[in-house]
């Protein structure tokens, strides 16, 4: 496994870039973010179809929903 490199050390060297790498950085970033985000959301979108199609969901109602999510 690939040792990480320090927060620290990477903030450093991103003070070594140009402005303009400094920003395309920035938008890379965000995009790989944007990605995991998808990803992640497309997982648990399967799952949670995966569950339905085992009929392992039950029927709520928005009130009864409500009342469990302000326990």
């Amino acid at each position: 496994m690939e040792q990480a490199i320090p927060f620290s050390e990477v903030l450093d060297a991103v003070e070594t870039l140009s402005l303009d790498e400094q920003e395309t950085l920035v938008n890379i970033v965000k995009r790989r973010l944007a990605d995991r985000a998808r990803n992640r959301l497309a997982s648990d979108i399967e799952e949670s179809r995966i569950e339905f199609a085992q009929n392992r969901c039950q029927a709520v109602t928005v009130e009864s929903l409500m009342e469990e999510l302000l326990k």
